[in-house]
């Protein structure tokens, strides 16, 4: 017989990318803030987008919204003027971070994220807890529960 787990509604994360900054020219990385979204359109036709990493590495992500490059991202602005990215951006190399960008919210992915006290990221990192709706304690506890959920579940 199985037994019904009683299960946390999923927690929305707090905004990361308040806004979506649309620029002509490539900014040099260390221009590139805290929390912030650019989009580089030249001639009508968007080229590339940059932000740092929501991790908290400060690695500076830049994508290519470029058809004719392989692979290449969109962006959507929100009725919120806030960035939506798809699809979801896996780093390769450096803090190997999985996650997608939708109305300004960043979602992470992975069994990764889910549960292992030693990655703190679950959708928000302790560092950036401050920023966020989630007080170090709440954020604590989040991660707890969801540990004794992924185990009970067998990840």
């Amino acid at each position: 017989m199985l037994k019904k787990m009683h299960r946390n509604p999923p927690v929305t994360p707090g905004v990361w990318f308040n806004s979506l900054s649309v620029v002509d020219k490539t900014p040099k990385n260390e221009c590139v803030g805290d929390r912030e979204f650019i989009m580089v359109v030249y001639m009508g036709k968007p080229m590339w987008a940059l932000f740092r990493c929501p991790c908290g590495c400060g690695q500076v992500i830049s994508l290519s919204l470029q058809s004719i490059h392989h692979p290449n991202w969109k962006i959507n602005k929100s009725s919120t003027g806030r960035p939506t990215l798809y699809p979801s951006v896996s780093q390769n190399k450096g803090c190997r971070s999985h996650f997608w960008v939708e109305d300004g919210r960043v979602h992470w992915c992975g069994k990764k994220y889910h549960g292992h006290q030693n990655d703190l990221r679950m959708g928000i990192s302790m560092k950036s807890a401050a920023h966020s709706h989630l007080s170090p304690v709440d954020l604590e506890h989040h991660l707890e529960n969801s540990s004794k959920i992924v185990y009970k579940l067998g990840y």
